[in-house]
């Protein structure tokens, strides 16, 4: 009988996809955080209107330029990752330190059927939900 040392030691495997591009409308399916090669990540996996997948790996840092791809879902989204699946973006810009994304405006009916959309006001950098009427 032949015994593994590694036998207790836990490989993280996840499939390579790739990344989302410019001029595109995506979907956030899943946001996780993990530790590489340098430092902590999230990855965000993301499905286009054809439902193929995608992802990125956002590096967290204590500061990060508007422009690199963890500003641009901070600015489009806000700073928690937690609340950003489901999402709905638009990817402006893909370039190396031109990153750019901007929410798209989803509609949403509550339990009493008012109808609620979500917006993101850019130049303040917050998040608001306004009540519309029902067309």
């Amino acid at each position: 009988m032949v015994f593994c040392r590694w036998e207790k030691t836990k490989i993280n495997v996840f499939e390579k996809l790739p990344e989302p591009e410019s001029g595109k409308e995506y979907t956030i399916t899943k946001v996780e955080q993990g530790k590489g090669q340098f430092g902590e990540y999230i990855r965000v996996t993301l499905k286009d209107n054809e439902e193929k997948e995608y992802s990125t790996a956002l590096w967290i840092k204590d500061t990060v330029s508007a422009k690199s791809k963890a500003g641009a879902f901070a600015i489009a989204l806000g700073n928690n990752p937690e609340e950003w699946e489901g999402k709905r973006i638009k990817i402006i810009s893909w370039t190396a330190k031109n990153r750019e994304i901007q929410a798209i405006e989803t509609s949403t009916t509550t339990k009493k059927g008012k109808w609620y959309k979500w917006k993101h006001n850019k130049n303040k950098n917050i998040k608001y939900i306004e009540y519309i009427e029902k067309e």
